[in-house]
């Protein structure tokens, strides 16, 4: 389990102390900005909207009803200038409404919003207390209970992303006979970005770290309805979108046989 105890390490580092660099949480050049802005600014901001960022739950919202049968849905990246327009707009707090030829420039909008979160989704300390989870089974599989009772000690806000964003990409992964969007593929795209991987000098241990991050969130997205309230059912067709009420809500109220690099890892160490 060597190489494994140091993988698990990487996700406990200390952030440096910059003195020169700006303040994640206080972005200073943007009028009202919601990209790259730490949760606690979005909800001092007024900014969440049933317990989550109001813009994720727009996008969220979005792909439910246009994206879920376009096919290869968050592999194809869309019109960078046309993603970067939408993304200035939120930013300067404008009312968007997106049209139908928006999916793909909206799901790599989706990604970005994650993958700008300081420190990422799931903090440090908090993804190295579900790595140690899978860890304990050796790479066999991933121990519910213990998983859920991580969960569930997450941050309200942490808690009500990981069930929104899990049990949307549950449903992409239950249309993958057309949108080929498997919870594999999934996983690939969203772990790096939920974990926040970072870059590592040991080209190996990156990899391994990698594969780590992406086994977690296929266990996650195959496993949600054990793991996570579905406290955001999708709205039917034909419903105004992202129209929150504002109330916040409380966080607490199969993977298949296939052997990875990383199960080798951990059998062997």
């Amino acid at each position: 389990m060597g190489l494994l105890c140091k993988v698990i390490s990487l996700f406990c580092w200390t952030t440096s102390d910059d003195s020169d660099s700006v303040d994640s949480c206080e972005p200073a050049f943007r009028t009202r900005p919601v990209f790259g802005v730490c949760l606690q600014r979005l909800r001092n901001a007024g900014q969440m909207r049933q317990g989550v960022p109001a813009v994720l739950m727009q996008m969220v919202e979005f792909l439910e009803q246009y994206g879920l049968h376009q096919r290869e849905l968050f592999c194809v990246s869309g019109s960078e200038a046309e993603r970067e327009a939408l993304r200035q707009r939120l930013d300067r707090g404008e009312i968007q409404f997106f049209s139908k030829d928006d999916v793909h420039a909206v799901a790599s909008l989706l990604i970005l919003f994650l993958k700008e979160l300081p420190h990422g989704l799931i903090p440090d300390e908090d993804a190295k207390r579900l790595l140690r989870v899978y860890a304990k089974t050796r790479g066999k599989g991933l121990n519910l209970r213990r998983a859920k009772k991580v969960l569930e000690s997450y941050p309200p806000d942490t808690f009500n992303i990981l069930s929104l964003l899990f049990h949307f990409l549950s449903r992409v992964a239950a249309q993958s006979r057309v949108n080929h969007m498997t919870s594999e593929r999934l996983a690939k795209v969203f772990g790096p970005c939920i974990f926040h991987v970072r870059s590592v000098p040991d080209s190996s241990m990156k990899q391994v770290e990698l594969e780590l991050c992406v086994y977690l969130t296929q266990h996650l997205i195959d496993s949600v309805t054990i793991l996570l309230p579905n406290m955001y059912p999708p709205k039917p067709k034909g419903v105004l979108l992202c129209t929150g009420d504002g109330a916040a809500v409380s966080g607490h109220t199969h993977h298949s046989g296939q052997r990875s690099a990383v199960d080798e890892h951990l059998i062997q160490d």
